[in-house]
């Protein structure tokens, strides 16, 4: 290391110098003094000469490092089946949806319905095949591709659709860690060594070591609208200061530099849910684009074209000032069947401190054009909207709202006003008033909802001349158990119903009637999936998050913790399936030692699951069970070998040493077991036989027979 890089270690700022030695004294603000006796060099820098400025970002501390869980090959077949019956008709109906993953790179995924309903008059089938897309996502870019049935992305002020085709964006999912709010900067300077904290509404973020000089540091929210962070600085001699920074997040922007997009090329799907393969000829297309150009300014993009339609727009999302809110705008011009048209509209969000107001206006031309109009989706040609809601401590949480829209030939405006609160120990209430502005027409609607116990509650609610009340037991988080539902309405919609059903980790079932009047019709759901995991088969609830297989390599009933919590033990083939598991974040799974036998050593007890390069994942553990040995060893005239000797095994490294009275201890010996004692020059041997069904094996004394062999 050079004198110049030495500098730039303890913080001082070098002069430019083509030398990789320079004089201490001859920098500017630098005061030099040596201590000959105590060989010792005291450096006095003034601020302007210590070095650049250091950047820390809003990364959080690393988790501890667990192993990870294998992908494991999956096929799963998720169902939902409905069956129903009135005075007229009858109806059974099942969903079903397949996926597979692990096989080939990717997810290959496909949904299907069938209906049959049956009249006194007429039967009709339909089997109707819904999405089939194959999806390979990409975390190192944070991309995903998608080629099938897909849903078209674009942009927040563009409309979307269905179409059949190829499907490439930006996917900040992959990376839940990821945050793409706008930072805020916070910049001072420190004269000793310190540590710099960052805590964002009082909870820790990140923390960072810098050496004397300026520092940079990024402050993410991790929250939308106003909140507070601190930064807490600490100096080698303990010395603390604390500085308060007002930040404001937003969903709707991202940081400098941050980029997403969309591509989309493909046909319309049209008749979606009643035929399978009904795509328009001409190939559309939708592109949008967002890019993070400041901390303050997000700017997008985005354009359509199908066959002699185009349109293309841009917008963007501005924070003036932080804390002050967002203001937005965008404008859109088309040209299409009809001519040309424009669709422009813009607005304002600002929440904090439990306030929040925003203002939205968007109109549209009477011949806009774009994909979803094509395919007979009309938009409105003009829509407003005002919100303002509040919370006041002891009071509850108030609200308002004016809404205007309108159609080619229609216009409707709604004032609505509502109040709610949480009253503690589970109740809660809420009034809402709505009038609709032209007619005068009105509706008051009160809710309570009291709580009995954490499993049982009671809604009672009154609309206008209807009053209804609603009595539900359901197990806690939804956990497997009984749950039932009874209810009944009075007014002009005046209904009785009642519901039964029972989850498990096998499914859900559920029978039960309703009545309209004298019209009675009775029901009966199930839904769960089957999963082929590896080679074992399962039955388990519907999902569509990840699985992790947890496997003890055979040891049954061993308690399995997910995040610290129990959520259940091994089977009688040491599997335990848990379900839920978030996608692309790390889950730790736990496993208690206390749970198997003494002779299985627990050296892993957490793992990582990771779901998402495969829906399911392996936990193994790698659990063995160990089978020691103890064997005293003496020669032909029944003395003990002399302790200290050496112990080889044939197939194992290394060697045992004798103990005392002859004793070796064995740990896995591969039986029937060769062993050679070395004792100096001499050496003798014997065989231990196999003793099968033990996991300790006590064999005695042994006559180790002497060879002419040395080491």
């Amino acid at each position: 290391m050079d004198f110049v890089t030495g500098c730039q270690k303890i913080g001082l700022k070098p002069a430019d110098s083509p030398s990789a030695w320079i004089a201490l004294a001859s920098l500017k603000g630098v005061e030099v003094a040596y201590d000959a006796i105590n060989q010792r060099l005291n450096i006095h820098a003034a601020q302007e000469a210590l070095g650049g400025k250091q950047r820390l970002h809003p990364q959080a501390q690393d988790p501890l490092t667990y192993a990870q869980a294998q992908p494991l090959s999956s096929l799963m077949m998720a169902y939902t089946l409905n069956y129903a019956t009135s005075q007229e008709v009858k109806q059974t109906s099942a969903q079903t949806r397949f996926s597979a993953s692990g096989w080939l790179p990717g997810t290959l995924t496909s949904s299907f319905n069938a209906l049959h309903r049956q009249t006194a008059t007429a039967s009709t089938r339909r089997n109707t095949r819904l999405m089939s897309t194959w999806q390979f996502d990409s975390p190192t870019h944070l991309a995903s591709l998608s080629v099938g049935d897909n849903i078209t992305t674009g942009v927040g002020w563009s409309r979307q659709v269905r179409f059949g085709g190829v499907h490439l964006a930006r996917n900040f999912g992959l990376d839940p860690q990821l945050n793409t709010l706008p930072r805020q900067t916070f910049s001072d300077t420190v004269a000793l060594p310190s540590t710099v904290d960052l805590y964002v509404d009082g909870l820790k973020q990140s923390s960072g070591h810098v050496t004397p000089g300026q520092y940079i540091l990024e402050t993410t929210p991790t929250f939308t609208g106003m909140g507070q962070a601190q930064v807490v600085v600490t100096d080698i001699n303990g010395n603390r200061k604390t500085v308060s920074l007002d930040l404001y997040g937003t969903p709707r922007m991202l940081a400098q530099g941050l980029s997403s997009g969309s591509l989309d090329m493909g046909w319309m799907r049209k008749h979606y849910r009643t035929r399978s393969a009904d795509y328009e000829s001409p190939l559309l297309t939708d592109a949008g684009w967002r890019y993070g150009a400041t901390q303050q300014l997000t700017l997008e993009a985005h354009a359509e074209q199908q066959q002699d339609m185009y349109n293309g727009g841009l917008g963007a999302y501005w924070m003036p000032i932080m804390g002050l809110g967002v203001i937005n705008g965008f404008a859109v011009a088309s040209q299409g069947p009809d001519g040309a048209g424009k669709k422009y509209g813009g607005g304002y969000q600002w929440s904090g401190y439990g306030v929040s107001f925003a203002a939205t206006s968007t109109i549209n031309s009477a011949r806009f054009a774009d994909n979803a109009s094509l395919s007979g989706s009309t938009p409105l040609r003009r829509s407003d909207a005002v919100w303002l809601s509040g919370n006041v401590p002891q009071l509850g949480t108030f609200g308002a709202g004016l809404v205007r829209q309108s159609a080619d030939s229609l216009q409707s405006r709604y004032l609505n006003l509502s109040w709610s609160k949480s009253l503690g120990r589970g109740y809660f209430t809420s009034l809402s008033y709505t009038r609709e502005l032209r007619d005068h027409a009105q509706q008051l609607t009160f809710t309570l909802t009291v709580p009995f116990g954490r499993e049982d509650l009671v809604n009672v609610q009154a609309q206008g001349q209807n009053r209804q009340w609603n009595y539900r037991h359901q197990t806690e988080n939804n956990n497997d158990g009984w749950r039932w539902q009874v209810g009944q309405s009075s007014g002009s919609s005046g209904t009785r119903s009642a519901d039964i059903g029972n989850a498990s980790p096998r499914g859900e079932w559920h029978i039960g009637t309703n009545q309209y009047g004298s019209d009675k019709s009775w029901y009966a759901s199930n839904e769960g999936s089957i999963a082929l995991l590896g080679k074992q088969f399962f039955l388990l609830r519907r999902t569509d998050s990840g699985l992790a297989l947890v496997s003890t390599d055979g040891f049954a009933h061993v308690p399995v913790h997910l995040e610290n919590r129990l959520v259940g033990e091994t089977d009688d083939k040491g599997y335990l399936l848990l379900t839920d598991i978030p996608v692309w974040n790390n889950s730790k799974i736990t496993i208690d030692p206390l749970g198997l036998p003494p002779s299985v050593p627990a050296t892993n007890v957490d793992m990582n699951a990771l779901p998402g390069k495969t829906q399911a994942v392996l936990a193994d553990f790698g659990l063995k069970a160990t089978v020691s040995a103890m064997v005293y060893l003496h020669d032909e005239q029944g003395n003990a070998v002399p302790m200290g000797s050496r112990v080889a095994i044939k197939g194992m490294a290394g060697y045992q040493m004798v103990g005392r009275e002859g004793g070796v201890w064995l740990e896995n010996p591969p039986l029937p077991a060769d062993i050679t004692v070395f004792m100096g020059r001499e050496s003798c041997h014997l065989r231990l036989p196999p003793i099968t069904g033990k996991q300790y094996i006590q064999y005695g004394v042994k006559i180790c027979s002497r060879t002419n062999k040395g080491p």
